[in-house]
């Protein structure tokens, strides 16, 4: 948050509040206000001056001057009535509380209805004084001009002229007074319009008729605006109508704590106006256009040279910039209070103090409010109490009543106990009718006690902290109090006090004098095999005594530690992996829990699995439309092309709905993850990836096929414009790049032999070709008047390109000369200049020259490839600066498959091929695809290019220690299995697994080792998603905001504002990504709701709770990022802080951990 603070050589503003055009016979207050640098009101008194101010705004004569005191000004207002129409300066003149002079001047016009003539010299002096109508009352409008005016005066209903009439106005004003008249109906409209001295000016003001007044007055008959907890009370409220009889309503009556206000500010309670004026204003002029400044242009060429910028190294300081010209500093927010004394109806604001806002000093008096017939009855005296009162409710709402009834007097009661908090609340009163008649109602009151304490307890503790737990106790009696102050450790199921736990001090003496405060702690150690602590907390005095009662959550300081071993091998391959934790286990404190295996023998049938089932769509545009007809061609062909696909998803249908293999991988082994899919943002999903696989069927079903075709076929042509291209949604304007997208899909579908070429299909084609040439012929000719050096272009735009490579593919449709020479230059610009290109464009080119026969070029374009991929045993053959645009995707996939489609082109081998397309299918093991034209070329690519992939042509042997793993069932298609171990058969030696894989394409798998360990003995893992957790204790010195690092020359104290820096490491694309941050009992967030939030580009859902804070990423892109969020210390000891676990919930075998720590707070 941020906190504003005013500096300044005084300490106090004054302030003259009135309006500055202001009527001498209104009834308008006039205040004069003085307010100190923090806003808030202050008694001054002072001096005023009045001037009268020139034509030229100079300062005159002084025509008047008088003494003040802040608040009314009655005497100020009379003086200012007897002076002449015009304008004026006020100055006052003050001291501060330092005797410092203060001063402030403000400018008025003075007017009076009556004048003759405007009170300035203007041609346009128009006031409103009244724009409705009532009964007796008419609307009123004054205007006037000091020159000579001819004046348009209309009166409009709507569209009907009533009256129409030029007007003169010499040097006078004219008042226009209109009582009401049926003919007006629900209101007119007045158009008063002219011209002088070349200004046009005109006024627009609707005149309407005064609706009844259905506002319900909501009065407090008997409210107390100070309570004591855990009383019983009750409140009496009346509802009246406009004409103060009693009202038939319905009420809605809540109290809440308003502490919460702090967390999330809660919006005052009204219904909107029920309005059922229903006028149409009449239409207006706009403007005139007589005496408009014309203007003409024209392009003059200007010869320039291209000087390249020059450019800098920037320092990347964790995501902070330099360079955008903001800075934003963290700090607090001051939230003010506002205090409500409530007599009768009517409301007093005032503002609170500190010491109000504690309940220990300066609390308000307290206000007992008299209706007409009844009073509330006196508060009990107090008594000396022989129990002291344990207080126990905490619910910060204290009522919430939706549906009160008044009686036949209008009344209602309101009964309730009061929580045993003691604390500010809010009543908010809401009544309305049957007639939409509607008032509301709010006020304040405290609960509190003349001896109170106030505990500081914490969210939750672990097992093995050394806690301290503070209280704060004041006396809010009128004398002095002395007494004990005693805390208790207690089984909150038994009531028996706990005596394991020693308390250092459990029994205190305090002494307060009247309306102070003291605080006091008590430390102690927890031991372990207690889950739930109950601390009670009690001062005692002679006559007073209050206490509390809290029951605490103690965590286990032993978790649950997920860590895993990611297996992958290639075709045909034998290795042996380790899991080195688990063959030393060295740890004493360790303990194991579960081993879990999980293998795919062949994972390339996950690609297929993702194929996009498309019924309408749901967007009603030509790219989704386009997107259906696309993938339900070539998923057709597909399943004609390839019979195994269909056998395979026949035999995974006949699983039914119990069956694994159509299950999304985001439910898929929940006891692996940190937490189930239901306490996550991914439910939905879930549920549509789950749909989408158990739709598979339809997806070669050929009648329903054909229907789709046609009806995505006859949408496309619908959506195709007049000029042959394609707008995004019908009436828009033709778009090129959709066109060039549809014209790409339509011919990559028909070199497949998946096209049903027909008339339709071909005339579509052949105006949107045309629509192609047309748009790239002008931005052509553009190019060629604005840049007198045309010919010596080194590069040409992505959007040309694209329609280079489009247009090649449709070389059998004519080209004219203009456009020959056009792509003739284009073609020469490419080939010379094709090293300066990026990865998505340099495979357009090399299709383009293997379409145009240059198989050298070609050849040098894939030998630049090569030099420039990375190779990898486990990701195979990829470009790690692959972030292009393709078309209408903005997918690294369809990158990787436009790359691999010139390899293809160029010859490449088949080892190549299938490096090419291990990369491809490693970011279906962690990546959704949910793009759906992406994701049927992805599929169609691992299916045609390379070795097979989805031939079952060996079998997988996996050894774990010494045993052959046996799986009782193996999914079908994927091979996938699952074995698990329970602690009693765990051995180190099963840390070591071997995988003899004979099939052709790679496989994968990982072992799970979950194991319970105290956190503070967690070591850290490591992966290839990495996770790093650091502690800085935020300070502000001259140069701002500084982290320091923690040491132990400098460790934590209470107050201190410490800032969690977790740097993310990861090495590919990921999707659904946790990350869970643990919290130790000492710290209390600053970001108290959870939402959406955003760090260094990547945005994602952040959870907070009681023990823990959550990261929830539904993209994580590759790279190294840095995540911070604050806390504030709240309490001295020494707290385990638990550990920090990312894991991909879609691939749980990408996770990570850090090491525990443990936080040490000084007094």
């Amino acid at each position: 948050g941020t906190y504003a603070l005013s500096v300044g050589d005084v300490s106090m503003m004054l302030q003259l509040e009135m309006p500055e055009r202001w009527e001498k016979e209104g009834a308008a207050l006039i205040l004069i206000t003085a307010k100190n640098l923090s806003g808030s009101d202050v008694k001054a008194t002072g001096s005023y001056q009045i001037y009268a101010v020139e034509e030229n705004d100079s300062t005159g004569k002084q025509v008047a001057t008088g003494d003040f005191e802040t608040g009314p000004q009655p005497e100020l207002k009379k003086r200012l009535a007897r002076l002449r129409s015009g304008k004026y300066r006020v100055k006052l003149f003050s001291k501060d509380d330092r005797g410092n002079p203060v001063e402030a001047e403000k400018e008025l016009l003075l007017f009076s209805f009556a004048d003759k003539w405007p009170p300035l010299k203007t041609n346009d002096w128009f006031v409103v004084r009244n724009s409705t109508f009532a009964p007796g009352k008419p609307a009123e409008i004054l205007m006037g001009a000091t020159g000579k005016v001819h004046l348009l005066y209309e009166l409009w209903k709507e569209e009907t002229l009533l009256e129409r009439q030029w007007l003169i106005l010499d040097n006078e004003n004219k008042r226009f007074s209109f009582p009401y008249k049926e003919e007006y109906g629900e209101g007119v409209t007045l158009l008063l319009t002219h011209v002088k001295e070349q200004q046009f000016t005109t006024h627009h003001t609707d005149l309407l008729r005064k609706e009844e007044n259905k506002e319900l007055k909501v009065k407090l008959d008997i409210f107390r605006d100070k309570i004591r907890p855990g009383a019983d009370e009750e409140w009496r409220v009346t509802v009246t109508d406009e004409k103060g009889n009693p009202a038939a309503a319905e009420l809605l009556a809540s109290m809440y704590d308003f502490s919460l206000d702090q967390i999330y500010p809660s919006q005052s309670w009204n219904f909107p106006s029920a309005s059922l004026l229903r006028y149409r204003s009449a239409a207006r002029f706009s403007r005139d256009n007589s005496f408009n400044t014309v203007y003409a242009g024209g392009y003059i060429p200007v010869s320039r040279k291209e000087v390249p910028g020059f450019r800098f190294d920037r320092f990347n300081w964790h995501g902070f910039s330099f360079y955008n010209n903001q800075i934003l500093i963290r700090g607090t927010k001051s939230l003010a209070f506002d205090e409500t004394v409530v007599v009768g109806y009517a409301t007093t604001q005032k503002e609170m103090s500190v010491a109000e806002n504690d309940m220990v000093a300066g609390a308000v008096e307290e206000v007992m409010t008299v209706g007409d017939a009844a009073a509330a009855p006196p508060p009990p005296t107090p008594e000396v109490e022989s129990l002291p009162q344990v207080r126990r409710n905490f619910s910060e709402t204290a009522f919430f009543y939706p549906q009160l009834r008044t009686n036949e007097k209008g009344e209602t009661q309101i009964a309730f106990t009061v929580p045993e908090s003691n604390t500010r609340w809010r009543f908010r009163l809401l009544a309305h009718d049957r007639e939409l008649s509607s008032g509301s109602a709010e006020a304040f009151t405290i609960s509190q006690k003349e001896l109170m304490v106030t505990p500081n307890m914490p969210r939750f503790l672990r097992e093995g902290d050394h806690a301290t737990i503070s209280s704060k106790i004041s006396n809010l009696s009128d004398s002095l109090l002395k007494g004990e102050v005693t805390m208790q450790l207690f089984n909150p199921l038994t009531e028996e006090l706990i005596s394991e736990i020693r308390i250092d001090d459990a029994v205190m003496p305090f002494t307060l004098a009247a309306g102070a405060s003291t605080d006091v702690a008590w430390s102690f150690a927890l031991p372990t095999g207690i889950d739930l602590l109950g601390v009670r907390i009690v001062a005692e005095s002679e006559f007073f005594s209050d206490g509390e009662q809290h029951a605490l959550a103690v965590l286990p300081n032993r978790m649950l530690v997920t860590e895993s071993m990611r297996m992958d091998l290639n075709g045909s391959e034998t290795k042996q992996f380790t899991m080195d934790r688990l063959l030393e286990s060295s740890s004493p404190t360790a303990e194991e829990y579960r081993l879990t295996l999980e293998f795919a023998s062949s994972p390339a049938w996950y690609a297929v699995q993702a194929l996009p089932v498309m019924s309408d769509p749901a967007s009603d545009n030509a790219v989704a439309w386009f997107a259906a007809y696309y993938s339900t061609s070539l998923g057709a062909y597909i399943g004609k092309s390839y019979p195994r696909v269909t056998a395979m998803v026949d035999a995974w249908q006949k699983e039914g709905g119990s069956g694994a293999s159509l299950q999304s991988q985001l439910s898929k082994n929940e006891e692996l993850k940190n937490l189930l899919l239901e306490e996550t943002p991914w439910v939905l999903e879930a549920r549509d990836e789950s749909e989408q696989r158990q739709r598979l069927s339809l997806l070669f079903d050929l009648n329903r096929s054909r229907d789709q075709l046609a009806r995505s076929l006859r949408r496309l042509q619908e959506l195709q414009t007049e000029e042959g291209g394609w707008s995004w949604f019908k009436g828009f304007r033709p778009s090129v790049g959709i066109t060039h997208y549809i014209l790409y899909g339509l011919n990559r579908l028909q070199e497949l032999g998946a096209l049903q070429s027909g008339d339709k299909t071909l005339s579509m084609q052949s105006q949107a070709v045309a629509f192609a040439d047309a748009e790239a012929l002008r931005r052509f000719e553009a190019m060629k008047r604005y840049n007198k050096d045309w010919k010596k272009l080194k590069m040409i735009s992505l959007t040309d390109l694209e329609y280079l490579y489009v247009r090649s593919a449709y070389s059998d449709r004519p080209m004219e000369k203009e456009l020959k020479e056009m792509s003739d230059f284009y073609r020469s610009v490419v080939q010379q200049h094709w090293t300066s290109y990026g990865l998505y464009e340099r495979s357009l080119i090399a299709v383009l020259m293997h379409r145009n026969q240059q198989k050298e070029l070609l050849q040098a374009i894939l030998r630049s490839y090569r030099e420039h991929a990375t190779l990898s045993d486990e990701m195979g053959m990829y470009w790690a600066n692959n972030r292009a645009q393709v078309f209408m995707s903005q997918s690294a996939t369809s990158v990787h498959t436009f790359i691999m489609d010139a390899f293809r082109l160029g010859g490449a081998s088949a080892d190549e091929m299938d490096k090419m397309k291990r990369w491809l299918l490693k970011q279906k093991q962690t990546q959704l695809w949910e793009s759906t034209h992406a994701t049927t070329d992805a599929v169609y690519t691992l299916l045609s290019s390379g070795s097979d992939w989805f031939a079952a042509t060996g079998e997988t042997t996996v050894t774990v220690g010494e045993k052959v793993v046996e799986p009782s069932g193996k999914a079908a298609g994927t091979g996938y299995f699952k074995e698990s171990w329970s602690r009693s058969e765990i051995t180190p030696a099963m840390g070591s697994v071997t995988v003899e894989h004979n099939s052709s394409g790679p496989a994968w798998g990982a072992l799970y080792r979950q194991y319970f360990e105290e956190m503070d003995k967690v070591v850290k893992s490591d992966g290839s998603l990495d996770i790093e957790k650091k502690l800085f204790l935020e300070q502000t010195d001259e140069s701002g905001r500084v982290l320091v690092p923690l040491t132990e020359e400098r460790p934590l104290q209470v107050g201190d504002k410490v800032v969690v820096r977790l740097t993310l490491r990861n090495d590919r694309d990921l999707e659904f990504v946790q990350l869970k941050d643990m919290r130790a009992a000492s710290f209390e967030p600053v970001t108290q709701l959870s939402g959406m939030a955003w760090q260094n580009g990547v945005p994602y859902y952040q959870v907070t709770k009681d023990a823990s804070i959550s990261f929830f990423f539904d993209q994580l892109p590759r790279g190294t990022r840095l995540f911070e969020y604050a806390l504030y210390v709240t309490r001295a000891g020494s707290y385990s802080n638990g550990i920090a676990t990312v894991q991909s919930l879609y691939a749980p075998e990408f996770t990570s951990h850090t090491a525990g720590m443990r936080i040490i707070v000084k007094e």
